[in-house]
């Protein structure tokens, strides 16, 4: 039967033992043979197979608070100032082969609203980590997204709006090897603005050997930004040949540069006349010879205007004496700047992961 033996105590359903004072307790009818206890003083307990319900009679779950009036179905608060508080936890603790969710947000009210989470927080707005100890591929946060033939779907979107440095999207692979990406892309990739890098390159399969070799080539570096378009052209009866460039070409490049090479022969060839309404002239040559040209062109289109390149530049103080590739001059990795900039996380997350 029940018993309420603590002071201030309470015990209903079936075999509720209520043993501390100021405690509640209720037990559903499947505890007959197996009396339920309180722990401690000041407890409420509730055993019920069927479910809890706040505001609705068909609990969906060991306990299922339903409101239509409230903006919250259910409001937590911890006024615990310790690093350790957690104000809702949700912990999964059974074992086997499949994919449990420890905690699931829906909200679907119409096409294009509703949020299935939303966080802030004063360090992270958000903080996941998954940690595995097998070979298999293991993601710390994942997106998925998608829409209609006329929308846009982001798995992943980045914003930053203030600060000294602002990364919208920011990637750090800790070590070394031939799969050391701070990011990895599988498809196109957009910048509206400057990319830079310790080194650009293209990587395909090898043309000779495509299913066990790769090829790559870096790409052709200059303090300037520069165009370059080369072709091959006959000379006709005078010796000469007309090249013409692309429309584009006047309004886009300034500052011509010239190269000309003979082929099967030697002739004096020269630039008779140089880029003048999107075409320059090839004169002195034999006739029928053919000549390789290349022109470079620097650009002058309104972006390149507004974004001009600083080749030089003064490392900020917080970076002076470190570098981008410390490894390159016998430095250990602490002396990287990008150590630096993920010094602070790196200590943070290993007390977080200590929770």
């Amino acid at each position: 039967g029940n018993s309420a033996e603590g002071n201030y105590s309470f015990a209903a359903g079936t075999n509720a033992q209520a043993d501390h004072d100021g405690s509640f307790i209720w037990s559903d009818m499947n505890q007959l043979f197996d009396p339920i206890y309180t722990s401690d003083n000041n407890q409420f307990i509730v055993f019920a197979d069927g479910g809890v319900g706040i505001g609705t009679n068909a609990p969906d779950g060991a306990l299922h608070a339903k409101s239509t009036s409230e903006y919250y179905a259910g409001n937590f608060e911890a006024n615990n100032p310790t690093g350790l508080t957690r104000v809702v936890q949700a912990i999964h603790n059974n074992s086997g082969n499949y994919d449990a969710t420890a905690v699931y947000g829906e909200c679907t009210p119409a096409d294009n609203y509703g949020y299935g989470g939303y966080f802030e927080g004063g360090y992270r707005g958000s903080y996941s980590t998954c940690s595995g100890a097998g070979s298999a591929s293991y993601i710390g946060a994942y997106g998925i997204a998608s829409a209609g033939i006329d929308g846009a779907s982001y798995g992943v979107y980045g914003y930053v709006g203030s600060g000294a440095n602002r990364y919208a999207v920011y990637g750090y692979a800790a070590g070394s090897g031939s799969t050391y990406y701070g990011g990895y892309f599988t498809g196109n990739g957009h910048f509206t603005g400057t990319l830079t890098a310790g080194s650009k390159s293209f990587k395909i399969d090898h043309p000779l050997d495509p299913s066990n070799m790769t090829l790559q080539h870096a790409c052709v570096e200059s303090s300037e930004m520069k165009n370059i378009y080369d072709g091959v052209v006959s000379l006709n009866s005078n010796g000469e040949a007309v090249v013409t460039m692309p429309d584009y070409f006047n309004a886009l490049n300034t500052e011509f540069r010239y190269q000309l090479t003979c082929i099967g022969g030697y002739a004096p060839v020269y630039i008779a006349q140089k880029v003048s309404g999107n075409s320059f002239r090839i004169a002195g040559g034999q006739p029928g010879m053919e000549i390789s040209w290349q022109v470079t062109g620097v650009r002058k289109d309104a972006y390149a205007l507004a974004n001009p390149m600083s080749v030089e530049q003064n490392k900020s103080v917080k970076e002076q004496g470190k570098y981008l590739h410390p490894a390159a001059f016998g430095e250990p990795e602490v002396n990287g700047i990008d150590y630096v900039n993920h010094k602070e996380n790196n200590e943070r997350e290993s007390v977080d992961e200590d929770r």
